[in-house]
């Protein structure tokens, strides 16, 4: 007897042993090793039978291929032995055939609602084929790219500029085109009568506050004279909230477009000297409210920049744009057209002070886009930007004569003094509304 295993107790004293003999051990081996004995039987077993299954399958397999090739053949050979001579006439009016209205075809209704689903309101433009040359093909590199053809695309920004532009033409669409200020009754207490001079005054102020007291970016001042639009073209400007709701309105096209952003209070101080942070908080979030927190929209400074490029113009060329489209925005005539026609027409009348011939590609992309419009604008684009120039008066030496905001502000040396060029350009410019004027005529 050999002693296999024992158990002991902590306090060391012997619980129980198990003993087993040798004969036992061989017995328990024996028994193991005919198991798997079994085991291998059956499992040979089972594959002999997966393989006759295999065997019988392929055999079923192949002989419906051949009943299969045999049932072909015989259709074949009754098909051939049937055919007759067909015209090819013969042969395309036999297997085309003419679609036939049923009584659930609902096309007449799907046209319909197409027809009322894109009808003008008085709010939005109407949303046609002809509106954009998007649906005349398939890839904005093939619309505008010929535009960018000599630009460095070193950042990664600029490998997608056409990209951009054609998001913010498609974007327009959905843009108020209603008048800022509607036509009322001819009263001269009208809302429209009473405010035009100070909405046009308020927004020439956006202008000089945002270019000459912080120097923002021209995208930040053409959305804050945007949202700042909305405000009049919804009522919520009034005599007592007008300047405040001008600077909220810079204020959050400041948080959009700015890197760095001034104190709140540095606003404040714009309104009044009594004017809180609190209460430029709350003409903000009043706006907000108004406009559903809608800040993304194309502006018109940005598109003329993209129709300009390839053109030669002189250093102060982008001035003279950012001069054109803000003072298009400010005057109360203008203020509800689309920024791509403001920016077709800020590139020809660009064009025509400098004195460049834009080319053809050009002018065919800008007319498309602007459509019939830019025939019957540009003249009064043009009209516009002449009487903007026209108000300004030289300051003198001994007298400093306050001018508007915009002409005040591009009078500047930072700004290359571009009021005073264009003020040289004036006659150039009535020439040009001139020749517009035959043309119409």
């Amino acid at each position: 007897m050999k002693l296999r295993s024992r158990v002991v107790s902590d306090n060391n004293t012997k619980r129980s042993s198990i003993v087993k003999d040798d004969n036992a051990k061989n017995i328990e081996k024996n028994a193991g090793e005919g198991t798997q004995l079994r085991k291998r039987q059956l499992n040979q077993s089972k594959n002999d039978e997966n393989i006759n299954l295999s065997e019988k399958e392929n055999a079923k397999v192949i002989k419906l291929d051949i009943i299969k090739n045999e049932t072909e053949d015989v259709v074949q050979s009754k098909i051939s032995d049937k055919k007759v001579n067909v015209t090819p006439q013969e042969k395309r009016t036999s297997t085309k055939r003419k679609r036939t209205a049923s009584p659930s075809d609902n096309s007449h209704k799907k046209s319909k609602f197409d027809e009322e689903s894109f009808k003008d309101t008085d709010t939005c433009t109407s949303i046609t084929k002809d509106d954009t040359l998007s649906t005349r093909s398939t890839s904005p590199q093939e619309l505008y790219g010929f535009l960018y053809i000599n630009t460095n695309s070193n950042d990664i920004d600029d490998v997608f500029v056409e990209d951009r532009l054609h998001n913010l033409l498609e974007k327009e669409k959905y843009l108020p085109t209603s008048p800022v200020l509607k036509k009322e009754n001819d009263s001269p207490h009208s809302y429209k009568r009473l405010h035009e001079k100070t909405r046009q005054n308020y927004q020439c102020i956006i202008v000089h506050i945002s270019k000459d007291k912080f120097a923002f970016r021209s995208e930040t001042t053409s959305l804050a004279m945007a949202i700042y639009d909305d405000c009049w073209r919804y009522r919520l400007v009034d005599a007592s909230n007008s300047k405040i709701l001008a600077i909220a309105s810079l204020y959050i096209a400041t948080k959009y477009e700015e890197v760095k952003i001034p104190a709140i209070e540095d606003f404040a101080k714009q309104v009044s000297n009594d004017c809180t942070r609190d209460d430029v908080s709350k003409a903000e979030v009043d706006i907000l409210k108004l406009i559903d927190f809608n800040v993304i929209r194309p502006l018109s400074v940005e598109i003329s920049r993209n129709f300009a490029i390839g053109l030669k113009y002189p250093s102060i060329g982008s001035l003279v744009l950012d001069y054109i489209c803000f003072s298009v925005a400010a005057d109360n005539s203008t203020a509800h057209l689309k920024p791509s026609l403001v920016a077709s027409c800020a590139v020809i009348i660009a064009c025509e002070i400098f004195n460049i011939k834009p080319d053809s590609d050009r002018l065919h992309l800008m007319r498309n886009i602007s459509g019939n419009d830019f025939d019957k604008f540009l003249p009064i684009v043009c009209e516009v930007i002449i009487n903007n120039i026209n108000s300004y008066i030289p300051p003198s030496n001994d007298v400093n004569i306050k001018n508007n905001g915009i002409n005040a502000t591009f009078d500047r040396s930072k700004f290359l003094k571009a009021t005073r060029y264009l003020n040289s350009r004036v006659t150039q410019l009535v020439g040009f509304l001139e020749t517009l004027h035959g043309k119409c005529e």
